[in-house]
């Protein structure tokens, strides 16, 4: 918890784990968002670096591979997704 809010479940990897199916255990959901983690890419979103995908094994990985092909420089953050709520 930070300030008293939880914050979501997180991974950051160089290069997907061969043991990916253990770490999506920690991600509870039918959709998890996946995004390059990079100081040399500013606007993740508009360069196509941040996707919402299905929360599987297969999906997560064909993500990251693509991610990893085109942002040679980045890592791979898998995020908790988390509904936006109204305050």
């Amino acid at each position: 918890m930070a300030l008293g809010l939880r914050v979501p479940a997180h991974a950051l990897f160089a290069e997907i784990p061969s043991d990916l199916k253990r770490v999506l255990k920690q991600f509870p959901g039918e959709k998890v968002v996946v995004k390059i983690s990079s100081s040399k890419t500013i606007h993740k979103t508009e360069s196509g670096g941040v996707r919402i995908v299905k929360n599987s094994e297969a999906e997560i990985r064909k993500t990251a591979d693509e991610f990893l092909k085109k942002f040679p420089d980045a890592e791979v953050m898998i995020c908790e997704f988390v509904e936006h709520a109204v305050f």
